[in-house]
């Protein structure tokens, strides 16, 4: 069996179509029939039921998709770990990225480290945290900057070192009311309009403290996954929002304030998330120890 072959039945298994398949990957519809037919024909069992309106994967091209998926995904693994463990000088890096660590601790320890190793690329995946701890476990990506929950791994599949402790905080715009007091409550911050991240994590959190005291936890007004936005957003109205303080700091920006409220801070770790059955290759460890002189220097 050719892995072209079964990454080829993984393109018309997403589509549902051979057209739509044969158009993304620039080869004919004849072509890429033939390759189905020969999977089909090396199995013995139909891989999917031509319908009027495209294809419908049978339980064999269920099982089969399922297995090139891990095939194909181990195969990508091995592939960057035989070039990463040649020398920690060359290869490649593919990190996934929270909102926090893109704004300055990022960029910092990737400048650092490129110039280092001129050999070296790196490719970035932003996102929510969500989505990069699925291309985390999916193979898509080696290393996911993200919180980290209550300190530990977010599943069996994964494991976790905090790097950085920070608070998450309420951030109103410069000159806000609320920015002058020592002291604010959740009750009244509860009345307020409030702009929020799409983060599961952080709106987890934020319900949280609401609910811990017995308060309705407010609806947002706004809601966007790019924290920049968010903040600019904030900094242009009286909306407030809950972010981590690295955010507010590394923003320098003056026209952004934090609401002081005891009751609504909270602390939280974020750090480097790995899968937890592969071995960290020579490359990714030395990334990992500039990232944590970057944190030790901006700490």
């Amino acid at each position: 069996m050719d892995l072209r072959h079964l990454r080829t039945f993984l393109r018309v298994y997403g589509h549902r179509s051979i057209s739509a398949a044969a158009l993304e990957m620039g080869i004919s519809q004849p072509a890429l029939s033939k390759v189905l037919r020969r999977l089909e024909g090396e199995f013995g069992v139909p891989l999917f039921d031509r319908l009027p309106r495209g294809l419908e994967p049978t339980e064999y091209g269920n099982a089969l998709a399922e297995a090139a998926r891990s095939i194909d995904t181990n195969y990508r693994l091995a592939l960057r770990q035989i070039d990463a463990m040649r020398d920690a000088k060359i290869g490649e890096l593919n990190i996934g990225a929270g909102a926090t660590w893109r704004d300055r601790l990022l960029p910092e320890a990737v400048a650092q480290f490129v110039t280092q190793r001129p050999g070296v690329r790196v490719t970035v995946q932003t996102g929510s945290s969500d989505s990069i701890l699925t291309s985390l476990i999916d193979g898509e990506i080696d290393m996911a900057l993200m919180p980290v929950q209550d300190g530990a791994a977010y599943s069996q599949d994964v494991r976790s070192e905090v790097l950085v402790t920070d608070t998450l905080v309420v951030a109103a715009r410069a000159g806000h009311p609320l920015t002058e007091r020592k002291d604010v409550s959740l009750a009244e911050l509860a009345q307020l309009r409030w702009a929020m991240a799409t983060g599961r994590y952080v709106v987890d959190r934020f319900r949280a403290v609401f609910q811990r005291h017995g308060i309705q936890p407010p609806e947002p007004v706004v809601a966007t996954e790019d924290m920049n936005c968010l903040l600019d957003v904030v900094a242009r109205t009286d909306l407030v929002a809950y972010v981590p303080r690295l955010r507010v700091k590394f923003r320098r920006d003056d026209r952004l304030a934090v609401v002081r409220s005891k009751q609504a801070e909270s602390d939280r770790a974020t750090g480097v998330v790995m899968r937890a059955r592969t071995r960290p290759t020579a490359l990714q460890t030395e990334f990992i120890k500039t990232l944590k002189q970057i944190v030790a220097r901006t700490q």
